[in-house]
This record gives C-alpha cells, structure tokens and sequence, in this order.
C-alpha cells in the first residue's frame, strides 16, 4: 500500500465521520424540534379536552367517593343536617 492509497483511506475516513457527525446533528435538531412543538400544543392545547384517559382502577375509586358523597349528603338531609365530615 502506497502513501497515496493511505492518504485517500484516510480522507475517506474524514469524510464518513463528518457525515455521521452532520446525520447525528440533524437528528438532534429534529428532536429538538418536535419536542419544542409538543411543548406547544400542550400549552395551547384546549382546556375542554381530556388530558388524560383514567384507568379503570381510578374510574371505579371515582364512583365510590361520588356515591359515599351522596349518601352522606342523603343522610345529613335525614339526619336533621349534621353531617360526618370526618369520613372524608
């Protein structure tokens, strides 16, 4: 192997870690990019949209408040309006 053909494996070699360099740069500015457009629309996402879908765990945790709420404002009404705000 000539010095030539070392030097031209050489430059060869330059050039593919420059474009590697250039690849991995431009992946991370598309990243930054699409990260900085998900920022905003979470921002100016529309407060009447779900954010979030509830588990089913969480669901029925719900209904048992709402429920154990109503019937303790169903007995207060019975009661004569004394109500049992330690259970909450």
């Amino acid at each position: 192997m000539s010095i030539f053909d070392i030097s031209f494996l050489v430059f060869q070699k330059q050039q593919y870690l420059e474009q590697q360099s250039q690849r991995a740069e431009e992946e991370r500015a598309e990243k930054q990019r699409r990260d900085q457009e998900r920022l905003e629309a979470i921002k100016t996402k529309d407060k009447r949209e779900q954010s979030a879908v509830a588990s089913s765990e969480v669901k029925q945790r719900l209904q048992e408040v709402l429920l154990q709420k109503k019937q303790q404002r169903e007995a207060a009404a019975v009661g004569g309006g004394s109500s049992n705000l330690r259970s909450w």
